[in-house]
């Protein structure tokens, strides 16, 4: 008997932080309380910004590992923003 498995990459990703807001019905607000932070830092991360590590492990314990570490930080997921330089 063969047996087959077919996993998908975002399968492998995890969640996403706007994910699990939504699927909680959670505001940017009420989260940013939960893990000590602004309203504005959770929409710097919602928007590509990298948490520091300690911020990292707050949301991954607030989110009870639905949103890991490597969540916050898989550049193939969703890459922060960059700046461009012009060659001269």
């Amino acid at each position: 008997m063969l047996l087959t498995i077919n996993i998908s990459i975002a399968n492998l990703a995890g969640m996403q932080l706007s994910d699990w807001l939504a699927e909680k019905d959670q505001t940017q607000e009420a989260f940013a309380k939960v893990v000590g932070v602004t309203q504005g830092r959770i929409a710097q991360l919602l928007n590509g910004d990298l948490p520091s590590m300690a911020l990292a492990m707050r949301i991954q314990d607030a989110t009870g590992g639905a949103v890991a570490l490597n969540d916050l930080a898989n550049p193939l997921i969703k890459p922060p923003a960059t700046s461009s330089v012009a060659a001269e």
